[in-house]
């Protein structure tokens, strides 16, 4: 798969005089893409000129096919044009002595964190870089990427490849950022190549500084690339289609070069009863009632100014679907009534820091007129009860035990549960979906909201259903 501004066909003259051209296709990840052509008749022979649409300056293509009348006595020839900048990067990589470093922001869940390193696969592919060429790809990391999110660097190491650790901040990290792609008014394709065009430049001269640059690309960024190759299609109805390419072509290339790679689960090794994991998220879209005063932290971290009125018109669709422990249950019963229902959650632990960070603190109490070591109890003893009545629960729905909270051992239970599950029912989809998509070895099922094109992207084994907003609400 490849980002283009055009390319070349060259057939020489003893094929061209002989040969009759019935079609052209260009694909990307199996869909016909619309292109326009121009033929050049010369002495020599004939030259096919492929440009993107009109309207555009760049083409994702990965195949190219011509169909005549009768067969090539020699292979076309053909030729890419494309930014400079794209052919220096490669340059700069053949013969590196050290591994590819690919590294992940401080604020990134699980299930963001493997999006964005499976982004900067997609950008180095759209870029014709060959990582597999490169001396070993690996993750970089902070020896520590504690933050409010609580990642724990043993947790990620079980399921991806982590080369090297470092302290913080002692490593540059090259961001694919560029010029503000998401506020330019060009046609998607043209913005990504606007946004690689640029990181490769800067690319290349911070290689030229070290043998070993680290980089960074994040998980907004792989959402705009999804929906520029959608816009590239010109048609709704060939997403499907493109999105099931494009899942074997991140299942054939990202998945094993990124990601440890692991043999298809055996018999033996799966739960002798199928589990359904549900999963619950809490953390920072929990609902801390203090005083009568409704807190989502998500939302007093983001926009304490706007609180009332972004929380009015935001708040609702960001918690969909809401839901109790027994709804969340009864559902996953109703759809697998033969299996064992176990719980995870990240609990209240996230919640409890964001709103007990000293800006947010400062924030609830004036909004209560209190002092603040005052709601600092308050917010301490409600958490605490919240805490109590999810154990409570928990305890007593589901039989198949549950995994509460966020430290490095529940993470890492939690991840486990969701690779060797047969289904699972979950109140986010982001970070399940990640997981049973990229990392899991066996068919299952999940039952999600989906949000955003990623979750069109299907490997082969996982069913994806979708829940709609009322089908878990309290």
């Amino acid at each position: 798969m490849r980002l283009v501004q055009g390319v070349e066909l060259w057939l020489p003259l003893a094929d061209a005089q002989r040969w009759i051209l019935r079609s052209l296709l260009v694909k990307a990840c199996g869909v016909r893409l619309a292109v326009r052509t121009h033929v050049d008749v010369e002495l020599a022979g004939v030259r096919i000129h492929i440009r993107p649409p009109k309207g555009c300056r760049y083409l994702w293509f990965d195949h190219i096919a011509l169909k005549g009348d009768r067969e090539f006595e020699l292979e076309p020839a053909l030729t890419i044009a494309e930014p400079k900048a794209f052919g220096d990067l490669r340059a700069a990589l053949v013969g590196r002595e050290r591994p590819f470093w690919l590294s992940v922001g401080n604020g990134q869940g699980y299930g963001d964190l493997v999006h964005c390193l499976l982004c900067q696969w997609v950008c180095f592919r759209l870029m014709g870089v060959d990582l597999e060429a490169c001396k070993g790809v690996a993750l970089l990391m902070d020896e520590s990427i504690a933050n409010d999110r609580e990642k724990h660097v043993d947790v990620v190491a079980e399921f991806l490849r982590v080369g090297e650790v470092r302290q913080r901040g002692d490593a540059e990290v090259c961001a694919i950022k560029g010029v503000d792609v998401y506020a330019c008014s060009l046609p998607l394709p043209d913005r990504i190549g606007l946004l690689l065009d640029d990181f490769a430049r800067r690319l290349v001269d911070a290689l030229g500084q070290s043998p070993s640059v680290p980089v960074s690309g994040g998980v907004r960024l792989l959402e705009l690339l999804l929906e520029a190759f959608g816009g590239s299609l010109r048609k709704a109805d060939r997403w499907p289609r493109f999105a099931r390419g494009l899942g074997k072509e991140l299942q054939g290339g990202a998945v094993p070069l990124v990601f440890p790679q692991r043999p298809p689960m055996a018999e033996d090794e799966r739960p002798g009863v199928d589990v359904v994991v549900c999963q619950q998220r809490l953390g920072d879209l929990a609902v801390v009632t203090i005083e009568g005063l409704e807190l989502v932290p998500w939302f007093v971290e983001q926009e304490p100014e706007r609180y009332f009125q972004v929380l009015a018109a935001q708040s609702s669709r960001a918690r969909r679907p809401a839901s109790s422990l027994e709804k969340l249950r009864d559902y996953a019963r109703l759809h697998h009534p033969e299996a064992g229902y176990q719980l995870i959650t990240d609990g209240y632990g996230l919640a409890e820091r964001l709103l007990l960070k000293p800006v947010n603190l400062r924030w609830i109490a004036g909004q209560l007129g209190r002092r603040e070591v005052e709601v600092e109890r308050l917010i301490r003893g409600q958490i605490a009860i919240l805490r109590d009545q999810l154990v409570e629960q928990a305890e007593r729905l589901f039989a198949a035990g549950a995994v509460i909270g966020d430290s490095a051992q529940a993470d890492l239970d939690s991840l486990r549960a969701l690779q060797s599950c047969s289904a699972c029912v979950s109140t986010s989809g982001h970070f399940c979906f990640s997981i049973l998509n990229y990392l899991s070895r066996r068919s299952q099922v999940l039952h999600a909201y989906p949000m955003g094109r990623r979750f069109d992207v299907l490997r082969k084994g996982l069913s994806l259903k979708p829940l709609s907003p009322e089908d878990l609400q309290s």
